[in-house]
């Protein structure tokens, strides 16, 4: 059993890619949020989740994801 601390942005952002690559989009959502919910501002946890939710069917979450982005981040290519 993996346990990372919940305030570790980067840890839980890193596992999301790892799950991500693996094409388990649940598991990467649910790490992507933990990284979100660590560091709020973490343009690409966003980002890399609106992938996962729009993956898995739920575009409209992935939009909410994908505005997120355009709000932190105006100037990125990703937003």
């Amino acid at each position: 059993m993996l346990s990372l601390d919940p305030a570790l942005a980067e840890s839980w952002f890193t596992l999301g890619l790892v799950y991500k690559d693996e094409q388990d989009y649940e598991q990467a959502e649910e790490a992507f949020s933990r990284a979100a919910a660590a560091a709020p501002e973490h343009v690409q946890a966003y980002y890399h989740r609106g992938r996962c939710r729009y993956a898995h069917g739920d575009a409209r979450a992935a939009a909410a994801d994908f505005r997120r982005v355009a709000e932190l981040d105006p100037s990125s290519r990703d937003a």
